[in-house]
């Protein structure tokens, strides 16, 4: 979320991790330098998560599940998406600043 790594970090851009020609980029500046570690959600070194494999298919799975066994839908179509709070940088996933309402029922 940092401006001068990422600019514009608030607004959504499909390519931002992806070089002119499609290909992954991995070279991130900060001041002038080459960031060695730019993208660290689990950790770098000895500090590196050792649970991050079965977190992500963890997720995978209740994803899958939820979509498999429940239908959702917003109860207001036409709200715009909430701004991201901040406060919570660094905690693990992002939170918006306030709920978002939606229904679900099983489909079955």
């Amino acid at each position: 979320m940092d401006p001068e790594v990422h600019p514009d970090p608030h607004t959504f851009k499909y390519n931002r991790f992806l070089t002119p020609d499609g290909r992954k980029k991995t070279e991130f500046y900060k001041g002038g330098k080459k960031m060695k570690y730019y993208n660290m959600p689990w950790g770098a070194g000895v500090s590196m998560c050792p649970g991050r494999f079965f977190a992500i298919n963890e997720l995978k799975q209740f994803v899958f599940l939820m979509l498999t066994y429940f239908e959702f839908e917003l109860k207001n179509p036409d709200e715009e998406i909430p701004d991201i709070d901040v406060r919570r940088w660094g905690f693990g996933m992002m939170q918006p600043t306030r709920d978002i309402p939606f229904r679900y029922r099983l489909r079955f």
